[in-house]
């Protein structure tokens, strides 16, 4: 009856933090999205609620074939004719959303207007869910269950988890299934390679890590019989389950299931002339995710130096060694690409810990503590505030073209409006595209307060063209359209 008292507790324990990163961060996601990773999923979730995923308006490629006969690489213009987390595809000829389909399809459950509100709430119950399964059937002593209570709490509280439930990101549900997957590693690999898995189906770059370990892990431990190369290979095809979305989603939209859906940018290497500043950039700038795993490593030593588990240590250095240079010579720098590496390894110190604190066996007093985050949600509970209204949006972009920045993706989100990024590519090739639309008689206008060029600038630009303009003032700001009518 004891046990049975306390995996109660545990169940609310989890669940009222869950309630309470919900009111917690719901007041960050009262702003239409902007940007590249909230638009890029909220629109694909519009996509999907709509059965649109993939249709686009024609023009865009006779625009495309024009460029390219005026002699234009694809790098000049294949951002600028798309709005943020958008770029266009050559092999498909479409301008497509660089994410990946998961998140967005779960999200698109839910009415448009609450999918930002309740984004953070939905996160925590997903994160909830593998400790529920590890603190009920896999490590259930009170103490275990104790530490995956304030595991979740910490992921609420502190940098840098805590920042991932302030804007939509694919991130946030991985966080409690990469934790598992460590944690569940040696004493329980098939379980463990579920909860890897799953953490794919929102984040299939996650495998990168995941991957060099689980090989490197094998290979220290020297078991080349036929019985261990079958268990790898199972394992590994059910590791890769998790990408099966990911993959039909690429077949389905591009025909093809190992194109990715990210541009070239994101795909491309830098080199050594690069690799001083995104040292710089990883250790100095934004450590976040990476000065962590040091510390976990020496932990893990610490633990393991006089045991025969030491593979796992060394296998999780090559793993990590891996991914940072992986990161380090890639174009793109962002300061959460090295996370899976710190929640993977913690779980994998997790157990260690677990070991030592065994020896203290009464706990009869922690389900008492586990009515602190109850009580202390039930405390923050409060209306659910709304989301910024897109009527200003609806009454301001009646044009076809809304050239932007920032906002190119709010543009889209909250009109019939298309978004074009006025800084994102050539200046050439970005007037060609602009007399094109004229000439093709496409409506455009220019949302000044979302561009950072003057409006004596861009107006001096435009007349150059040989194109007029007129000015429109909204509640957003002031427009410069183009008259087509010359």
């Amino acid at each position: 009856m004891q046990s049975i008292i306390r995996n109660i507790f545990f169940v609310l324990a989890l669940l009222s933090l869950a309630g309470y990163a919900q009111f917690r961060f719901d007041g960050e996601h009262t702003q239409l999205p902007q940007g590249c990773d909230e638009f890029g999923y909220l629109q694909l979730a519009n996509q999907w609620s709509n059965q649109s995923v993939g249709t686009q308006p024609g023009f865009k490629e006779n625009l495309v074939t024009h460029l390219e006969n005026e002699g234009f690489d694809y790098r000049d213009y294949g951002w600028m004719i798309a709005p943020h987390a958008h770029h266009w595809h050559q092999e498909s000829a479409q301008v497509i959303n660089q994410y990946p389909p998961a998140l967005s399809w779960m999200l698109s459950w839910f009415p448009k207007e609450q999918r930002q509100i309740w984004f953070p709430g939905i996160m925590a119950v997903i994160n909830s869910i593998p400790l529920l399964i590890i603190g009920l059937f896999y490590f259930n002593k009170p103490h275990h269950q104790l530490l995956l209570v304030v595991f979740l709490g910490s992921l609420f509280f502190f940098p840098p988890t805590e920042i991932e439930f302030t804007r939509i990101n694919s991130l946030a549900p991985t966080f409690s299934w990469l934790l598992a997957a460590g944690l569940l590693f040696r004493s329980h690999p098939w379980a463990s390679t579920v909860m890897a898995s799953v953490s794919l189906i929102f984040r299939s770059a996650n495998v990168i890590f995941i991957g060099v370990f689980w090989i490197a892990n094998f290979v220290l431990q020297r078991r080349f019989d036929k019985k261990s190369f079958v268990s790898l290979f199972v394992q590994g095809a059910l590791l890769l389950v998790g990408m099966v979305p990911t993959m039909g989603y690429q077949k389905w939209l591009l025909d093809d299931f190992f194109a990715p859906t990210y541009s070239i940018i994101d795909q491309s290497f830098s080199g050594f002339q690069q690799l001083g500043s995104h040292l710089s950039f990883y250790f100095i700038d934004e450590p976040y995710w990476v000065l962590p795993m040091p510390l976990i490593l020496l932990a893990i030593y610490f633990f393991t130096r006089h045991s025969q588990g030491r593979y796992r240590l060394i296998a999780l250095c090559v793993a990590w060694s891996f991914l940072m240079g992986f990161f380090l010579f890639h174009e793109v720098t962002i300061y959460y690409y090295p996370y899976a590496a710190v929640l993977f390894g913690g779980g994998v110190l997790l157990p260690y810990i677990f070991q030592k604190i065994n020896r203290i066996n009464r706990f009869d007093w922690l389900p008492l503590v586990y009515l602190i985050p109850i009580i202390y949600s039930l405390f923050k509970l409060e209306k659910t505030p709304n989301v910024e209204s897109e009527y200003p949006y609806q009454q301001c972009f009646s044009s076809e073209v809304i050239w932007s920045d920032l906002r190119s993706g709010t543009v889209e989100y909250t009109t019939d409006a298309l978004g074009f990024r006025y800084s994102w590519g050539n200046t050439n090739a970005r007037d060609q595209i602009i007399l094109w639309l004229a000439q093709n008689n496409h409506k455009q206008a220019f949302w000044l307060e979302d561009l950072e060029v003057s409006e004596v600038e861009l107006k001096t630009s435009i007349e150059q063209l040989g194109l007029h303009l007129k000015t429109r003032n909204c509640e957003l700001g002031k427009l410069l359209i183009v008259e087509n009518d010359r």
